[in-house]
């Protein structure tokens, strides 16, 4: 009776500190609206995502030494696995590079990159984790008015940038690539269309978790403009994603009703014969849907399927003839998929690090999707859940996961997937106050 007093006095006297937001979670959130508006300056930088690169690896840097505290990197052991087999396995790359003699600092940013990226996970985790344990209704409305600032921006600069002709050279002095086939789609504030597509692609598995979990039409409003920012960028992988997640999004939301998915079924069978008899007749509206016709009707004569088979088959000669291991750091060859560039650039012990790595997450996420007693913890699981399961779709055009912005804001998203998994969260039972870990 007395240690369960002693217990209930020391959480009740904690009780206004786990109701008061961390000042460093708002400080994170500032700082990942600042990497997201940068300006990439694409006229003035060879490769623009390696300036936004080195910049926030530098800032978040120097916050860890102004707050003076840091998770240390050991009870991280899955992440942490993961990024020394990865910066392990490019020493080989390293090394394949300098007997080329073909070494710049550029090829060094790009070896020492899985280590930078870890950093900014490593910082992501520590400001979200404590304030988790301590409140996870606040962490989690502090991610959600973050995810929603980031979405409606992205859709404002979206609209303008395809309506406005001021913005849209705006943009290609600040943002976008100057290359004519995106000419006419909304990069916002991202290098390309798949980079868009991709942040796009974060924000609508997001809301898909919070539509499975509460429903609403605030929700499915959010879910629709983010659909709109994934057709404005005109990235065909994404868009092939965005149908999966539309296929997961309805097996999550009606798994528990056999008439709506027999109704939904049903549905799918009339849209799929408007789609036979009407697609040609909107196919030539957008770019992406253009390609997307040539893709399904055209296979055969697809460039873009063909070329990134080739170099698929490129990669995997390659690290065949390096006894599985890396070809080298992949700067002066063009790879165009997440399988080939990690192939290359890993080897398939690298793709093996990979697999493992987002397999392991997502089985924690199916858990905590599945069993989870917390809404907040359910809607995040199953948000994350689809993403993973999206990710060989949605890299199809690259390995965003290492490439500038997309690599922050992506590990952005799995630092609060991993808080959440790993979070305690405090309970009030009438007049008793337990603590219960999920």
């Amino acid at each position: 009776m007395n240690t369960l007093s002693r217990n209930t006095k020391h959480l009740i006297t904690c009780e206004p500190r786990l109701l008061g937001a961390p000042k460093t979670a708002g400080l994170a959130s500032i700082i990942l609206l600042f990497i997201l508006y940068f300006p990439n300056l694409p006229t003035y930088f060879q490769s623009p995502q390696t300036h936004v690169f080195i910049i926030s690896v530098t800032i978040i840097c120097l916050f860890f030494m102004i707050i003076g505290r840091i998770i240390h990197p050991f009870r991280l052991k899955q992440e942490m696995i993961f990024f020394i087999l990865l910066q392990i396995l490019l020493i080989a790359a390293l090394l394949k590079e300098m007997k080329m003699l073909s070494l710049s600092y550029g090829h060094f940013i790009s070896f020492l990159r899985p280590s930078g990226i870890f950093c900014i996970y490593l910082f992501f985790y520590t400001v979200y984790i404590k304030g988790a344990k301590r409140d996870f209704t606040r962490f989690y409305h502090t991610i959600s008015q973050l995810v929603m600032v980031m979405t409606i921006s992205c859709f404002v600069y979206a609209l303008l940038e395809i309506c406005t002709p001021y913005v849209d050279n705006l943009a290609l002095f600040l943002y976008k690539r100057d290359i004519a086939r995106i000419e006419n789609l909304a990069t916002f504030f991202l290098h390309t269309s798949y980079f868009a597509g991709f942040v796009a692609f974060i924000f609508h598995c997001y809301y898909s978790g919070r539509f499975i979990t509460f429903g609403g039409s605030v929700n499915l409003l959010f879910l629709i403009v983010t659909t709109f920012l994934i057709f404005s960028s005109g990235s065909k992988s994404i868009i092939v994603a965005w149908a999966v997640s539309i296929a997961l999004l309805l097996i999550f939301r009606l798994r528990n009703n056999a008439v709506s998915i027999i109704t939904s079924v049903l549905i799918g069978f009339v849209l799929i014969y408007f789609f036979y008899n009407f697609w040609w007749k909107i196919s030539t509206a957008h770019p992406a849907l253009s390609e997307i016709d040539r893709m399904i009707f055209e296979l055969n004569e697809v460039g873009t399927i063909k070329s990134r088979q080739l170099q698929i088959e490129f990669a995997i000669e390659t690290s065949k003839a390096n006894f599985g291991f890396s070809g080298g750091l992949g700067r002066d060859v063009t790879l165009e998929s997440w399988l080939a560039q990690i192939v290359y650039r890993y080897g398939f012990y690298g793709l093996a690090v990979y697999i493992i790595f987002f397999s392991h997450l997502g089985y924690n996420l199916l858990k905590k999707s599945l069993y989870s007693n917390d809404v907040f913890c359910r809607d995040l699981a199953t948000g994350g859940l689809i993403w993973v399961i999206c990710l060989p779709f949605s890299l199809g055009s690259s390995n965003m996961l290492e490439s500038g912005k997309t690599s922050i804001i992506g590990f952005w998203y799995i630092s609060i997937l991993f808080v959440m998994i790993r979070s305690r969260v405090c309970y009030r039972h009438s007049s008793r106050i337990s603590v219960k870990t999920r």
